[in-house]
């Protein structure tokens, strides 16, 4: 029998992989058994880049890090004369990413032992922390032997957006703090750079949210552009101050468009197949 092949939120893969680190979570007793059947190979487990990309940001420092995450530009001029031409081109500068914490770089070399498998995420400026650039064995390989796991991603990722969720909550404050600065301010280029200028510490927190709520959004997006069967999740979108990608109306939606199956370390009624490799 092939594994199952399930996403798992950042709430529940490191529980998984360090059971033994949280021996108060409720659902403690089934935190092993998760463990054991993704050694034995009945579960592939996947997670997503975001773990490092924006979530490994501290909150505190979110908002000055992202508005301050400019590409690197490289100016190439060919030829000689009236003849030349001059090309522009703009990358991610990977150096701009603080680093992983060392407990996070511990659960995912321990996730990587197990079989886990990172997800890409095909957004530009998104600087990747040297753990992940360095190897690319770490990636899932489905997600590069052709486009169309990209294509889904984007795709996916529009139409949650569309939605006002997902990484459009961040947009949706950037264009809020544009609107009250003075006209003469200087606002760079404005989108994410003006998140900077946020008004307060309550602000600021805001902004924090709204990019896990913008990770929350990619790993959807993630997990419906590898197709994987299940995303284990125990976020209901409940934290959230506004709509959510988790919150009940979206979660029915992404179930009924793209056949999104949500379940939780001990649910019983979502699957029978994943209730007993899990063991519950």
């Amino acid at each position: 029998m092939k594994p199952i092949r399930v996403t798992f939120d950042s709430n529940v893969w490191e529980k998984v992989v360090f059971p033994d680190k949280f021996p108060v979570d409720p659902n403690h007793i089934f935190l092993p058994k998760i463990k054991d059947a993704l050694q034995k190979g009945r579960l592939q487990g996947f997670i997503c880049e975001t773990v490092g990309t924006l979530e490994a940001i501290k909150r505190k420092e979110r908002a000055n890090y992202f508005a301050n995450k400019n590409p690197k530009s490289e100016v190439q001029i060919e030829g000689t004369g009236s003849s030349r031409s001059v090309t522009i081109t703009f990358k991610t500068d990977h150096d701009l990413h603080p680093g992983l914490p060392q407990i996070l770089i511990d659960r995912l070399q321990e996730a990587r032992t197990i079989g886990i498998r990172l997800l890409p995420i095909p957004r530009l400026n998104l600087p990747l922390p040297g753990q992940f650039l360095n190897d690319s064995t770490f990636y899932a390989p489905e997600a590069f032997s052709s486009g169309a796991y990209f294509d889904r991603f984007g795709e996916v990722a529009l139409a949650i957006e569309a939605r006002g969720v997902g990484g459009t909550v961040v947009d949706e404050i950037a264009k809020r703090i544009e609107k009250r600065l003075p006209v003469n301010a200087q606002t760079s280029n404005g989108g994410a750079q003006l998140l900077i200028h946020a008004k307060d510490e309550a602000e600021s927190a805001e902004i924090a949210n709204a990019i896990a709520e913008w990770a929350d959004g990619d790993l959807v997006a993630s997990h419906i552009g590898i197709e994987n069967e299940l995303l284990c999740t125990e976020d209901q979108g409940k934290s959230a101050r506004g709509p959510s990608i988790f919150d009940a109306t979206n979660r029915a939606r992404l179930s009924a468009t793209y056949r999104v199956k949500f379940v939780t370390v001990q649910d019983r009624g979502a699957t029978r197949r994943f209730s007993l490799v899990f063991g519950t």
